[in-house]
């Protein structure tokens, strides 16, 4: 009988030789009944003593395996345990030896980690951590009273200030005591929703939503109806009272869906279909600057002084890391409600220090600087995306990219669902979004939405080269 043993591992060679032995047992390669060799052919045959040899049956006698018969010979067993383990309520004693059975064995492999293209991580900072550790020292140094108790119902006096000062930068001019603060976009949406749209209601959207938005409209029941952008102006008032919405929803900022916000046309469409059917207006201007060339149209908020737009930011998109906060303004009589409603559960796992730090990030000289210099080096990413995305998924129709280029919109064939590859992406260890979660009805359910923002390149390439595996297999089983 040949056992491969290695002379120059730190496992014993009586382990060794037990330990290949047991192998053989449990796979079947030794038959139940069928005797070992004895121990001094064994022994000649590895070139090892007799000594070794015995120490190895009387392992394997010990963890019931085999059967000896003094001078004469061992068997294995007709039954065999299916724990190693002496069969005792304790573990046998292993002498001198430190290392637990089976040890000299390579250990498997771990899984790999799920690659987020959802866009659910963190994004990049704007300004260095260097900054963020003085941030905290200086709020530390010059704050007085509690910090690490919940903010205020509408947030931390100081962030609504930044934030003001923020939007002002947006164009949206506002007071900061009309700045509301909240922990994400969806939950914007939601405390917007509980004020204006009845459970399994209708919200109106000039465009398809972001995933953050479109997921607290679903979790109330609620509707989305897509106002289509080859309509006339003068019919969108029809279409929006056939869908009896109660609340209209319009992306100017930099979308992570492709196209381009509204123009001053359809803006103004929009804000006269808002005065005459009663709707308020929630518009997100995340990603907005003003100051950036071309020059962008102004928000819906500097076009209407009445309060009937909501102006919504991302705060934690506009910072980055793992800063978390949105903002939104709201006139005097929603902030009255609001103010009832909330308590200290608005603000989960946040503290006031934290929007103090957050106040002066977004304060940081240079943050824009570095936010203009972050979403050029995206565009310059966006074509070696493009060409793996063509070269792994070549069954795919149309690669469209959004503003900003931080996701990629992949168009479908007529007969593939997102919803589907998106569940043999998930197999294969790949989160993706689809059409479904940016609000869109089941029968245009035809498209990917990529996060490009929050990895690395060769994380980026990887996922796209599981997506394309996880489309062939598709395909295959169809």
């Amino acid at each position: 009988m040949f056992l491969p043993i290695d002379r120059d591992s730190p496992v014993p060679l009586a382990r060794q030789i037990a330990s290949y032995l047991e192998g053989l047992i449990r796979h079947g390669h030794l038959e139940p009944g069928s005797r070992l060799p004895a121990t001094r052919t064994l022994a000649s045959g590895l070139g090892v003593s007799k000594d070794t040899v015995d120490a190895a049956y009387d392992e394997l006698a010990a963890r019931r395996l085999v059967r000896t018969a003094a001078g004469r010979w061992v068997s294995v067993r007709r039954r065999i345990p299916d724990s190693p383990e002496l069969d005792l309520p304790f573990r046998a004693r292993r002498g001198r030896d430190p290392l637990p059975h089976r040890a000299w064995l390579e250990p498997e492999p771990p899984a790999p980690l799920p690659i987020d293209l959802a866009g659910e991580t963190p994004p990049l900072l704007t300004i260095s951590s260097r900054q963020i550790r003085r941030f905290h020292e200086e709020a530390l140094a010059t704050s007085r009273g509690v910090l690490f108790s919940p903010p205020p119902p509408l947030g931390e006096t100081s962030l609504r200030a930044a934030a003001g000062r923020h939007l002002a930068r947006c164009g949206v001019l506002r007071s900061s005591e009309d700045v509301v603060v909240r922990p994400t976009r969806a939950a914007v949406v939601r405390d917007l929703l509980s004020l204006f749209v009845p459970s399994r209601g209708t919200v109106l959207a000039d465009s398809l939503l972001d995933p953050e938005l479109a997921l607290p409209i679903r979790e109330r029941g609620a509707r989305v109806a897509l106002l289509p952008a080859d309509v006339e102006p003068k019919s969108l008032a029809g279409r929006a009272r056939r869908a009896k919405a109660r609340l209209l929803l319009v992306a100017s900022g930099a979308s992570r869906l492709p196209g381009k916000p509204p123009g001053r046309v359809r803006r103004r469409a929009l804000l006269d279909l808002a005065r005459e059917e009663g709707l308020p207006i929630v518009e997100d201007v995340t990603g907005i600057d003003w100051l950036a060339e071309p020059p962008i149209p102004p928000p819906l908020a500097a076009l209407d002084p009445t309060g009937r737009v909501f102006s919504l930011c991302d705060l934690g998109d506009e910072v980055g890391g793992e800063f978390g906060a949105a903002v939104f303004v709201a006139p005097p009589k929603a902030l009255d409600r609001l103010r009832r409603r909330a308590g200290p559960e608005a603000f989960p796992g946040a503290d006031r220090l934290s929007q103090r730090v957050l106040a002066r990030a977004l304060d940081a000289p240079g943050r824009m600087r570095t936010r203009r210099a972050l979403l050029e080096r995206r565009k310059l990413l966006s074509p070696t995306i493009a060409r793996s995305l063509r070269r792994r998924l070549p069954a795919l129709e149309g690669h469209a990219f959004s503003i900003g280029a931080d996701a990629v919109r992949l168009d479908l064939p007529g007969d593939v669902r997102a919803t589907d590859l998106a569940e043999a992406a998930r197999a294969k260890g790949v989160r993706i979004r689809t059409a479904r979660d940016c609000g869109g009805p089941p029968s245009r359910d035809r498209f990917l939405l990529l996060d490009l923002t929050r990895h690395e390149e060769g994380e980026l390439l990887e996922g796209i080269r599981l997506l394309g595996a996880a489309f062939d297999d598709m395909l295959q089983s169809t």
